[in-house]
Order: structure tokens, then C-alpha cells, then sequence
């Protein structure tokens, strides 16, 4: 299954809150201060979320990536994560998140390679099991199975080829 990033979050009940609490001056507000952030400053926030991925600056600064990254064309592969979501954890919820952040960083900073999909979901894969190592740092009995059977790919070598066998071109 593959889903385009502004229809996931626009969808997601995940962060029905995160979005604006419903309020449209809220929203009005959260669009307008993640617009207004420059490509470091979300860039600086995509890291600070990736290594503290559980902290109380990862809560606030979730909702502004989410709003941030909604305009850009950019795939989340939930066969590679679907896992995740099912969970239903913390940890869990923290890792797709840096997944979509991760990505969609990636495609801001790289423009030269926004549309080379397997480049920005690498990327994005990445990102997360940094994230994930950050917890189980912090926190060695916050284990995903999924998450460890691919910190395995990567540190063999074949992250990419987990991409790969999953590129989403399925609907």
C-alpha cells in the first residue's frame, strides 16, 4: 500500500490534536509558524526530533513538521511500516513519525533528488532507526521486533534492498 503524505496526515487520527485542536485560529497559527521556518530550521528540528524522539520537545515540535511537510510530494510506504502503526506504542508512533520527517527532510534538502523515491525513503528509514537506537539508549526495554529486524538490514548492508522489495507501486 502506498500513501501520498498530505493524505495520511490530513487523514490520521494520530495527531487529530497536533493539527490545530480544532480550532482553525490554532491551525491558522501552526501553519503560519511552519511555514515561516526556513530549511535549517526544519532541518535542525527533523535532528533534535530524531534524537529525542519520546521527549517533551518531540511532542511540541510534531505537529510544526507535520504542517511543514504537508505540501510536499513525497510517498510513505506503509508496506515497509504498516507494522508500526498497528502497534500502536510510543516508540512505535515516535519512529513512523521520524520515518516521515526523515523522508520529507531529505526531499527538502536534496531537490536535485525529491522524485528519486528509493533515495528519500532510505533516507527516511535511516533517520528512524537513529531514532529508535536514541530510545533504546535511553530506554533498552522499548524493543519493536520490526524496527530490530531492520537495524540488522542496515548494519549488513541491506537496508536498501528492504527498500527495494517494498517500493510501494501497489495501490
Amino acid at each position: 500500500m502506498r500513501i501520498f503524505v498530505p493524505l495520511l496526515i490530513c487523514a490520521s487520527v494520530v495527531l487529530p490534536a497536533a493539527a490545530g485542536k480544532g480550532s482553525d485560529t490554532e491551525r491558522k497559527e501552526l501553519e503560519a509558524w511552519a511555514h515561516s521556518l526556513d530549511k535549517q530550521a526544519v532541518h535542525r528540528a527533523v535532528l533534535d526530533h530524531e534524537r529525542d524522539p519520546l521527549g517533551d520537545d518531540a511532542k511540541k515540535i510534531r505537529p510544526v513538521l507535520v504542517v511543514h511537510f504537508e505540501p510536499l510530494d513525497y510517498v510513505v510506504c506503509l508496506d515497509q511500516l504498516g507494522p508500526l502503526l498497528d502497534s500502536r506504542n510510543k516508540v512505535s508512533d515516535a519512529i513512523f513519525w521520524q520515518v516521515v520527517f526523515g523522508s520529507g527532510d531529505f526531499v527538502e534538502q536534496h531537490a536535485d533528488q525529491a522524485t528519486d523515491k528509493f533515495a528519500y525513503m532510505l533516507a527516511g528509514l535511516e533517520s528512524g532507526l537513529r531514532a529508535y537506537e536514541n530510545i533504546l539508549a535511553r530506554k533498552p526495554k522499548s524493543r519493536v521486533e520490526l524496527l530490530d529486524a531492520l537495524l540488522k538490514l542496515r548494519n549488513d548492508g541491506h537496508l536498501m534492498d528492504f527498500v527495494k522489495e517494498k517500493p510501494c507501486d501497489k495501490k
